[in-house]
């Protein structure tokens, strides 16, 4: 009975132990500047960091369902969501997805890359 009672609250734990795995230093180039995701979860929820060139840093916060992180990241001292991002993660990488709105002119630039 424990065994079978095992079986059936895996894919309950699943993804609560896979958010585990998105816990650390993430690095790529956008535009050529340098970026890096600064990644910590509690569950299925993921905080963390948004820094790019090493002067702008910016609060991320989001789900991870096992398959698909899914964040705001906002302005830390206003709490403005800045831009969504969507990622999928495999072999200790992000392919990540970054919308953001322009204020100015309302344009929607999308920005991708492999987070390592």
């Amino acid at each position: 009975m424990p065994r079978l009672l095992s079986l059936l609250l895996l894919p309950l734990l699943a993804p609560v132990l896979l958010a585990d795995e998105l816990d650390g230093h993430y690095h790529a180039n956008l535009d050529g500047q340098p970026a890096e995701l600064i990644l910590n979860s509690q569950g299925q929820t993921v905080e963390g960091q948004y820094v790019e060139n090493q002067r702008l840093r910016l609060n991320l916060k989001g789900h991870y369902d096992g398959q698909l992180l899914r964040a705001e990241i906002s302005d830390p001292q206003s709490g403005l969501v800045i831009a969504n991002m969507n990622a999928t993660y495999a072999n200790a990488m992000l392919n990540v997805s970054i919308a953001a709105r322009d204020p100015r002119n309302g344009q929607v630039l999308e920005r991708q890359a492999l987070f390592q």
